[in-house]
């Protein structure tokens, strides 16, 4: 080292911030160095949430087939239903409503004369409202 020359003196330093804009110090590299991360943190999470949404879309898709799949089974179990279970019921049913009518129909027959005489003789009373 040159006993004359201090190191206060080697340096040139500036105040003017131009003269240190165009080269390249420590400081500048860092910003550079976290503007172009931030960029790539920005473009990662971007692509990140549009993979996000690109899963959603496709989950909502399958939940929707499958939706409407189990629809289409529900119905043609309830199809099958309707004919091989509900289809005997209904015919066995309206044999027992047919048997029953038959039932009313032929007591009726065997009670009518007895109804109507009966029915005749509280109208030929002496106190029926219709001799009155």
């Amino acid at each position: 080292m040159n006993p004359t020359k201090s190191a206060s003196k080697s340096q040139k330093t500036t105040n003017d911030p131009r003269a240190t804009a165009g080269k390249d110090n420590p400081f500048q590299q860092i910003l550079v160095l976290e503007q172009a991360e931030q960029e790539r943190v920005q473009k990662e999470k971007n692509g990140m949430e549009e993979e996000e949404n690109q899963a959603q879309q496709a989950c909502e898709k399958r939940e929707a087939t499958a939706e409407q799949e189990q629809k289409e089974k529900a119905k043609k179990e309830l199809k099958k239903y309707k004919e091989d279970d509900l289809a005997p019921m209904l015919e066995v049913a309206e044999g027992d409503a047919a048997e029953r009518v038959k039932q009313l129909e032929q007591q009726y027959e065997k009670n009518a004369d007895a109804l109507a005489q009966k029915l005749a003789g509280k109208l030929m009373e002496d106190d029926s409202p219709i001799l009155a």
